[in-house]
């Protein structure tokens, strides 16, 4: 074994620090785990600086609020106007603790944690680059540069039309907002992630494109630069994406979206263009999917047979409904019932009735055959005994 460098040696203390936690100074609860660290090292990140700041206020502010509420105290117990401990006191929150909820889904534990490790500059870069977009979304979130740049420029070499669909998909988020939040490498990221799927997005199936919004479909295919240029084309192609969206009411807003934006491709086209595009155009000026003549003609049979099912079924409920009123007015139904279902519980309450006169009449025996002590004759045989 050779001797380590002053570097190599640096490495395996700091990794001794942050696995070990010796000589920790902050406990940080997120994912439920308390992770013992270095306020130092910490300080280092935009987002711990600021935790450390608001709380450390917080404490100094609640703890004057103590020192005024413990003379109030004094004061009332003078005065004999005390009040309950609970009115005195107020909570305050252990000093060295900070508990994170980080609700963001694409931020892992996997990733919280390199990215601590980043901060203690004992990084993992293997590790890292297995994982670049949650890497990228934590240092966005934890405000690392380090972290961002590399993450970035991963991403953006490595950058496929499917790594593509998915940034775009999870950066434009409605619930999250990403590209709102994480500032301005989350926006040049996903411009990036638009100009590959304006120059190769077209070649891609269709089915890739559902769950892009109508509104990042639009600025994708109004750019300059996506293929194919002519209308008419980019107008098949937003039909076909149109097809997979039509008759889903969780997509009506999208998909007026994109018909508004077919609408503007279609004015702007020629005559010969237009007639191309006339089977999904109704006369009222709406699109609608084209209608083929084979799957028009099953659904009409189809129903047809449902249709036949339905009557037969209510016929059959008619029949019965008509054998039951025979049964029950012309051969006497109700005495029927009588027979079947009210004579077994008139048996078993008479049955029961019997059982307890049974029991009244073997007390009343018990009772005759005890032998009837004379009060007069016992009182008669006491006195005199006492005589």
């Amino acid at each position: 074994m050779g001797i380590k460098s002053p570097l190599e040696q640096y490495h395996d203390y700091m990794t001794k620090m942050f696995e070990k936690g010796d000589g920790s100074d902050v406990k940080i609860i997120a994912f439920k785990t308390i992770y013992k660290l270095h306020r130092l090292q910490l300080s280092q990140c935009q987002f711990f600086s600021n935790i450390f700041k608001i709380k450390d206020k917080d404490i100094v502010i609640r703890k004057d609020l103590q020192s005024k509420f413990t003379y109030q105290k004094l004061a009332d117990a003078k005065s004999g106007r005390l009040k309950s401990d609970s009115y005195y006191n107020i909570p305050i929150p252990p000093e060295n603790e900070y508990d994170i909820p980080i609700n963001d889904p694409l931020i892992t534990k996997k990733s919280f944690e390199l990215a601590l490790r980043r901060l203690y500059s004992c990084e993992i870069v293997k590790e890292e680059m297995k994982i670049p977009f949650e890497m990228f979304i934590t240092g966005s979130y934890l405000g690392i540069e380090s972290i961002i740049s590399n993450s970035f420029n991963q991403l953006t070499h490595e950058m496929t039309n499917s790594t593509a669909h998915k940034m775009i998909i999870s950066l434009t988020d409605t619930g999250y907002k990403r590209h709102l939040k994480y500032g301005s490498a989350a926006s040049s990221l996903l411009e990036c992630s638009k100009l590959r799927l304006c120059l190769f997005g077209y070649k891609d199936p269709v089915d890739k494109w559902d769950g892009l919004p109508a509104v990042s479909i639009i600025e994708i295919m109004s750019n300059e630069h996506f293929e194919p240029k002519s209308r008419l084309k980019k107008a098949q192609f937003l039909i076909s994406l149109l097809k997979r969206r039509w008759g889903k009411r969780e997509m009506k807003f999208e998909v007026d979206c994109l018909e508004l934006y077919l609408d503007d491709l279609y004015v702007e086209m020629t005559m010969a263009e237009k007639q191309v595009l006339s089977e999904y155009r109704s006369e009222d000026g709406r699109w609608r999917p084209k209608q083929n003549f084979l799957v028009t003609l099953i659904t009409a049979v189809l129903i047809m047979f449902g249709m036949f099912i339905l009557t037969i079924i209510t016929g059959l409920l008619f029949l019965l409904v008509i054998l039951c009123w025979m049964l029950f007015v012309r051969y006497h139904m109700p005495f029927f019932i009588v027979s079947v279902v009210i004579t077994p519980i008139i048996r078993s309450v008479k049955q029961l009735l019997r059982v307890l006169k049974k029991k009244k009449r073997l007390k009343k025996k018990n009772e005759k055959k005890k032998p009837k002590v004379d009060i007069k004759k016992k009182v008669v045989v006491e006195t005199t005994s006492k005589k």
